[in-house]
């Protein structure tokens, strides 16, 4: 495992169902993902991205943070060209939204991923499908529980250094 890997990643949301997700948005984010490694088969995952959601007249820019994100590189091939296949478990994610012309509002999820890279002379590019499981939105207007699936598709162009 190698000791640190920076990568510029971007998420769309495939789909989103359930109390606290609206299925008529359209959501994107572009951001970078730094992954330290914390054992010898556990790595960390930060992620910090630019987000947004449209649908019709709503719109919403802010930013999505992965603070608590632990992964687990296993190595299918070990060659000129290393694939790997890594389950990520996001324990902690905060959205943080500002609506134009609205409020603003904080949304936390959970979920899992399987990331599969190629690396090549230590550049890498991974796909990652995942399921998000929203528990919690804050906002002005007030807080709400509850539990939201959401459905991401995440491409990334990375170095591992």
């Amino acid at each position: 495992m190698t000791a640190f890997r920076l990568s510029l990643n971007y998420t769309r949301v495939l789909s989103e169902d359930g109390d606290l997700t609206d299925s008529s948005l359209s959501t994107n984010a572009i951001g970078i993902d730094l992954d330290f490694p914390s054992s010898t088969y556990v790595r960390n995952h930060l992620g910090l991205a630019n987000q947004w959601e449209s649908s019709g007249a709503y719109s919403a820019r802010g930013f999505r943070i992965d603070l608590i994100s632990f992964g687990y590189p296993i190595t299918l091939v070990d060659g000129a060209v290393r694939l790997d296949l890594e389950p990520i478990l996001t324990l902690v994610r905060g959205e943080i939204m500002f609506i134009n012309g609205g409020h603003d509002f904080l949304r936390m999820e959970s979920g899992f991923g399987l990331d599969l890279s190629a690396t090549y002379r230590h550049w890498f590019l991974s796909v990652e499908p995942a399921v998000d499981f929203r528990y919690w939105v804050y906002a002005s207007t007030g807080s709400q529980t509850g539990f939201g699936r959401i459905f991401p598709f995440r491409t990334a162009l990375g170095h591992e250094f």
